[in-house]
Formats: structure tokens, sequence, C-alpha cells
């Protein structure tokens, strides 16, 4: 495990350890219905597919992809997607802790404790999309820096 694996993996696992502990139901809360979970599922993938599959090509660029990888820096901002892997992953996690949260204190799970996994979960396949876009422009530059 190198170093960025291990920050990367510090940092999901604090998310998802500190919203299992963090209150069930806080003083302030906002109503979260199913209709956001789904929302956020689908928003994120799309908006990558339109911002990136749709004005790459008018503005005849190529996109610069590097396939995101556990051993990459995911604060080097030249190369966003290894960011967002962590950031998705890191909602993944924050989902999954609401949940553990929610069962142990009142047995149900409510949608609000499912929005930031299903937030990921699109994070994740807006960056599987954006892979297929850089395959079907051409062979991607490489599959990650190992640091």
């Amino acid at each position: 495990m190198n170093l960025w694996s291990f920050v990367r993996s510090a940092v999901i696992g604090f998310a998802g350890i500190s919203s299992a502990f963090s209150p069930v139901n806080p003083s302030a809360s906002a109503v979260v219905g199913w209709e956001a979970v789904a929302v956020g599922f689908v928003f994120f993938p799309v908006i990558v597919f339109i911002g990136l599959g749709v004005l790459l090509p008018f503005s005849r660029k190529r996109l610069k992809w590097r396939a995101p990888s556990w051993n990459v820096n995911p604060f080097d901002f030249s190369q966003p997607e290894q960011f967002f892997h962590m950031a998705g992953y890191g909602m993944l996690a924050i989902g999954a802790g609401s949940v553990v949260a929610e069962l142990w204190g009142t047995g149900a799970i409510s949608a609000s404790a499912m929005a930031p996994a299903a937030i990921g979960v699109g994070v994740l396949v807006g960056l599987q999309l954006l892979g297929l876009i850089a395959r079907r422009q051409g062979k991607p530059e490489s599959k990650g820096q190992h640091d």
C-alpha cells in the first residue's frame, strides 16, 4: 500500500465512521424523499455525459483521461478524475455509515441516509462514462501514475 492509497483509504474510512456516529435525527434537517435519492443517482452521470460527452466534440478537444487509481494523488487537480474517484467512494462510505446508524438507532432506513450513497454511485458511474468516452476517442493516456 503506497502513501496515496493509504490517504484515500483514511479519508474514506473517516467519512464512513464519522457518519455512522453522527446523530440519526439532527436538530436541523431537511425533508428528503426517495425522489432525491433517484435524482442524485441519475443527475451525476447525466451531467458528466452532457458536460464532456457533448461539449468536447463541439469544441474539437480530446478528453485527457487517466483512469482513476488508488495509487495516485487525489489532490492533484490537473487530474480531477482522481479526486472525484475518491469523493465517489467517500459518499458511498457516508451513505453506508448513515444506513448503519439508522438501522442501529431506529431500525428503518430513510431516504436521507441513502442519498449520499446514491450520489456516490452516480459519481462513479459518471467516471465510467468518462472512461468510455475517452476509449471511443482513442486509447487512454495511461492506467494512472504509480507515485
